[in-house]
C-alpha cells in the first residue's frame, strides 16, 4: 500500500468517524493530526484527536484488505476485545467497511 493511499484511507477513515458521531447527535470536531504534526510536544501519535461534545477523544484507524479467511481473526479479536474491555466497548462504536467508491477511485489512480 502506498503512503498516498494510506493517508487518503487514513482521511476518509477519520471523516466518517466525525460524520457518525455528528450523526448521533454529537459536537465532534477535528483538533489535530497529531501523526502528522511534527511540532507536537506531548508525545501523542495517534491519526487524529477529536473534541466530542467537549471531551478530547484519540482516534487511531486500521484498514486492512478484507479476505473471507479474516472472518476467523475478526471473531477471536472481537471475543478479546469483548473480555477484556466489557464497560469500554459498550460506549464505543467499532465498524468495517468492506469496499467503498473511494476504494475504487483510489485504485484506478494507483493503476
Amino acid at each position: 500500500m502506498s503512503t498516498l493511499f494510506a493517508a487518503d484511507r487514513e482521511d476518509q477513515v477519520v471523516r466518517l468517524a466525525i460524520s457518525d458521531l455528528v450523526g448521533s447527535g454529537h459536537a465532534a470536531e477535528l483538533v489535530d493530526r497529531p501523526d502528522r504534526n511534527p511540532s507536537r510536544s506531548d508525545g501523542l501519535t495517534v491519526d487524529a484527536e477529536l473534541s466530542v461534545d467537549g471531551e478530547r477523544w484519540a482516534l487511531n484507524a486500521m484498514t486492512l484488505r478484507w479476505r473471507p479467511a479474516l472472518e476467523g481473526s475478526v471473531a477471536k479479536l472481537e471475543a478479546r476485545l469483548e473480555k477484556e474491555f466489557r464497560a469500554q466497548l459498550q460506549a464505543l462504536t467499532i465498524s468495517s467497511q468492506l469496499t467503498s467508491p473511494l476504494d475504487r477511485s483510489i485504485q484506478a489512480r494507483q493503476q
